[in-house]
């Protein structure tokens, strides 16, 4: 089992840290660091646990932002056996919107509709249940404003009885799990994630790739990601109103929109491509082999 294995590249996972370390006593190990979601308590609990495991069986952590760094450390783990390398995305990679976006707009009637929208997992901790709030209050602003939400997840059923709440339900969409959603991203003219944490999260890194405008949360784990007002718009956390002002000012302008949407796309490549991502953790592989060898 053990030849030819020069490296351990663990993933979010710190359990299967201990588990490598001791299949693998000599092996260099890498534990990869992505945010850990939940509960704040849950969260705590985890990132102790990834810090203390990690700290005994792991040669190295590659945390995903500073933000993410400056957790891990402080819940214990060395800093100099730290190194950040943000997540990237392949540019490139295609979109399905005239074989799969075309069959959606056409079955919802959307194709004169500005199609506001998030792509990912329905879960209390992306605070969703604000978005639609948000949708509800600029409405009749924009008359041809739809909600769109792709994925699935535990809050989809709550979230569908709360747009029949508020009578929204003619303007917003569930359009439940699309395979690799990422390529039909632009079927949205806003993208809205209202989330409570994230590490460096992989669907704000899409949508910038894709070169949309982004209304986002105003919060540490995400606003280190953009410049507000130039790349996106962040609202302040849990206040549903300054949401639902921050994308009334996209809906209604559009040459915003493009000009927001394009700094997105220009951060994007100088911070996340993916041959960026690659090329870094290349070289931390390089350096571990050299160190071992």
């Amino acid at each position: 089992v053990t030849h030819g294995i020069d490296i351990v590249h663990v993933h979010a996972a710190h359990e299967f840290v201990s588990f490598s370390r001791k299949v693998l006593p000599q092996t260099p190990i890498i534990f990869h660091l992505s945010a850990h979601q939940g509960s704040l308590l849950s969260r705590m609990i985890n990132y102790r646990l990834s810090a203390s495991i990690s700290r005994r069986k792991a040669d190295l952590l590659i945390a995903v932002s500073e933000e993410e760094k400056g957790i891990i450390v402080g819940k214990g783990f060395p800093e100099e056996r730290v190194r950040i390398v943000y997540n990237g995305y392949e540019y490139g990679q295609g979109d399905d919107l005239e074989r799969i976006g075309g069959r959606i707009k056409s079955e919802h009637g959307l194709e004169n509709s500005l199609a506001i929208g998030n792509l990912g997992r329905i879960h209390k901790t992306k605070r969703l249940d604000m978005l639609v709030r948000a949708f509800g209050e600029i409405r009749h602003c924009v008359e041809s404003a739809k909600l769109l939400f792709i994925g699935d997840g535990p809050e989809r059923n709550r979230l569908e009885e709360l747009t029949k709440r508020l009578h929204l339900n003619n303007d917003v969409v569930f359009l439940g799990f699309v395979n690799r959603g990422d390529r039909v991203l632009r079927i949205f003219d806003i993208f809205v994630l209202p989330t409570t944490f994230e590490g460096c999260s992989n669907v704000l890194v899409e949508a910038m790739a894709k070169g949309l405008p982004i209304v986002t949360t105003n919060i540490p784990s995400v606003s280190w990601m953009f410049e507000d007002g130039v790349s996106a718009l962040l609202f302040k956390e849990n206040d549903a109103h300054d949401l639902s002002e921050k994308i009334l000012r996209l809906a209604q302008d559009s040459r915003m929109r493009e000009t927001i949407g394009k700094n997105a796309f220009f951060r994007f490549k100088n911070n996340f491509d993916g041959r960026i991502m690659v090329e870094k953790v290349d070289r931390i592989y390089k350096s571990l082999i050299e160190r071992a060898g």
